[in-house]
C-alpha cells in the first residue's frame, strides 16, 4: 500500500467551558466509506479513497474536535475489486490494511489536532512530553567526549 493522497473536508474544533479538574481525552477514528479511483498513470494498480472520522471528545464535555477527510492509496487492481466487495458487504476492511490507514489518519490528524486545540484553548489530546528537573543531573562519562579525527589517507 503506497498512500499518494490525503485531504481535510472539514476541521471543527469548539470549547464549550474552560478546563477544571481531572479530565478523561478519548480520541476515535472511524471508517466512512471506501470506493475506486481510476489512475490514468498506472495501468496496473488503482487507487482506493477512503473516507475518515477523526474524534476527540473530553469528559466532562468541556469541547471537542471534528475531522474529517479522505486519504488516496494505490494497490494492485487485482486486489482493489475484493477490497471495495468486502467494504460494501462487511464495511470492514482486512486488519492488516485498516491498521496501516487508521495509523497513517492518526498521525496526521492527531498534529493537527494539537494546533486547534492550542488555539482555542482545550488540552491538547495526547500528553505532551515534559522535562522533569532534578537537583542532580548525571552525566555518564562517555557521553560528550568528541570523535577521534579522521586520519587522511596518504597518496
Amino acid at each position: 500500500m503506497t498512500i499518494i493522497g490525503f485531504n481535510f473536508s472539514k476541521l471543527l474544533a469548539e470549547q464549550r467551558r474552560a478546563a477544571k479538574g481531572t479530565l478523561k481525552i478519548g480520541t476515535n477514528v472511524k471508517l466512512d466509506d471506501v470506493h475506486q479511483t481510476d489512475l490514468s498513470f498506472d495501468d496496473e494498480r488503482g487507487a482506493i479513497k477512503v473516507a475518515f472520522t477523526y474524534i476527540v471528545t473530553y469528559d466532562p464535555d468541556i469541547g471537542g474536535v471534528e475531522l474529517k477527510g479522505d486519504i488516496l492509496f494505490m494497490q494492485e487492481k487485482k486486489v482493489i475489486g475484493a477490497l471495495v466487495k468486502d467494504w460494501g458487504a462487511k464495511k470492514s476492511l482486512p486488519k492488516k490494511l485498516s491498521s496501516a490507514l487508521v495509523n497513517a489518519i492518526m498521525q496526521k490528524c492527531t498534529l493537527q489536532a494539537i494546533i486547534m486545540t492550542r488555539d482555542i484553548g482545550l488540552p491538547p489530546p495526547m500528553p505532551m512530553p515534559k522535562l522533569k528537573s532534578s537537583s542532580k543531573v548525571k552525566v555518564k562519562e562517555d557521553e560528550h567526549k568528541p570523535s577521534p579525527p579522521v586520519k587522511k589517507k596518504k597518496k
